[in-house]
């Protein structure tokens, strides 16, 4: 009893603390969540096309991220939102290649041309998703940033489990993965438009 009372005084506190206002909801499942879906759909790109060999361009996909990450260091002087603009901007051109691209080489020549799409797409995502979270950290008290990280954790989470969903549904419905994940990665752009037009102290 004491557990589940202790539960349920922590949700209400996320709630109050967090859920509660829109700027935050909107910034956590509109942006951060489906940037993460997408990212991790882009795994299932290899079996959308039938590219073999795919852990060379998964590895290109990790390092790009390591490198936008490393990248930050020196673009520490720049804010958040600008950060966030030029992550979109990048993931959204390096995106568009795999559309046309796809029709004029064979699945295993695909495997390199569209190897630095995905570098560019990581590098790109690896901009977005620490300065949302710095983002949302700054506009909230020392105390509370714990919290906060433990929110992004589990929305992280969920964020994978339904890319496995959409894994499954690609074996049934044999959908075009990579059309969904850019639709998603679209989608968050839009939610993100909508989190700048929100007031910080917006409940």
């Amino acid at each position: 009893k004491f557990f589940f009372k202790m539960l349920l005084l922590d949700y209400k506190s996320i709630w109050q603390l967090f859920l509660k206002c829109r700027r935050f909801r909107t910034g956590l499942f509109g942006v951060f969540l489906l940037v993460e879906l997408s990212f991790y759909s882009m795994h299932a790109l290899g079996v959308d096309l039938a590219i073999k060999g795919f852990t060379d361009v998964t590895i290109l996909m990790i390092t790009g991220y390591i490198c936008g990450v490393c990248m930050l260091k020196y673009y520490k002087n720049k804010s958040d939102q600008f950060l966030i603009n030029n992550g979109y901007k990048i993931s959204i051109l390096s995106f568009l290649p795999v559309f046309i691209l796809k029709y004029f080489f064979v699945p295993n020549q695909l495997q390199w041309v569209i190897a630095p799409c995905y570098f560019f797409y990581s590098f790109g995502v690896a901009f977005i998703v620490p300065s949302l979270f710095s983002m949302l950290s700054k506009e909230r008290k020392p105390h509370e940033q714990g919290k906060i990280y433990g929110l992004i954790d589990s929305t992280d989470t969920i964020a994978l489990l339904l890319a496995l969903i959409i894994g499954i549904l690609y074996s049934y419905l044999k959908i075009n993965v990579y059309v969904v994940s850019f639709s998603i990665f679209l989608i968050s752009r839009l939610y993100y438009a909508r989190f700048n037009k929100t007031n910080k102290n917006e409940s």
